[in-house]
């Protein structure tokens, strides 16, 4: 699989066609990513099933700096093979492992952030309960029961 061509809204792909190949095509979608930042009105589809012959395809009304999966689909006698890739529009092909690194980044920084705002809850309300204290015990209210 290879990238041709990539502008801010077309990608543009070959492949290699195996022997006895009956055809080809073509899907992409939006990567889960671009869903869950809320990205709407990208275009996802499919080409259709292409010629045995045609080894190449642009991908076509795309969103700017916005990544997409694609699946090239080989037919052939013996049933199918697909490969799958990530590709943003604007640059830059995107690893699954990078992908997935950067989803257990933010998970990371999500859970740190989380410890942090605990600990302060933690420590303001230990500063609240030594304040009680210390004003009791200088007002008289708080009495310590000795022997």
């Amino acid at each position: 699989m290879d990238i041709i061509d990539t502008t801010s809204t077309t990608i543009t792909i070959s492949w290699s066609l195996p022997p006895d190949v009956t055809g080809s095509e073509v899907s992409w979608e939006l990567t889960e990513e671009g869903r869950r930042r809320g990205v709407c009105n990208a275009e996802g589809g499919t080409s259709g099933r292409l010629p045995a012959d045609q080894n190449s395809y642009t991908i076509d009304k795309l969103r700017s700096r916005t990544s997409y999966d694609i699946t090239v689909t080989v037919f052939n006698p013996a049933g199918n093979s697909s490969t799958t890739f990530t590709r943003s529009t604007d640059g830059g092909v995107i690893d699954a492992n990078q992908a997935e690194s950067t989803s257990n980044t933010s998970a990371i920084i999500g859970g740190v952030v989380a410890v942090a705002v605990a600990f302060m809850i933690i420590t303001s309300l230990t500063v609240i309960v030594v304040v009680i204290l210390v004003l009791r015990s200088r007002s008289g209210n708080y009495s310590a029961k000795t022997r």
